[in-house]
């Protein structure tokens, strides 16, 4: 079987299902989401130690 690379790096609409969105690595879809906007924008996401992000792992106030 032959992995077309283009199909995975492509761009995709963000209603669109992922190929990978069957992996759970705890973070939400939806602050990935953020941070595609943000990165689109040049913004940059705080380092988690100074403050949390929301990005669904759950690790906040630990």
């Amino acid at each position: 079987m032959r992995c077309d690379t283009a199909e995975f790096t492509r761009e995709r609409g963000e209603a669109e299902t992922l190929p990978w969105d069957f992996v759970n690595v705890g973070v939400s879809k939806n602050f990935l989401l953020r941070e595609r906007h943000k990165a689109y924008n040049g913004e940059l996401t705080a380092d988690c130690r100074t403050g949390c992000a929301a990005c669904g792992i759950g690790c906040a106030g630990k």
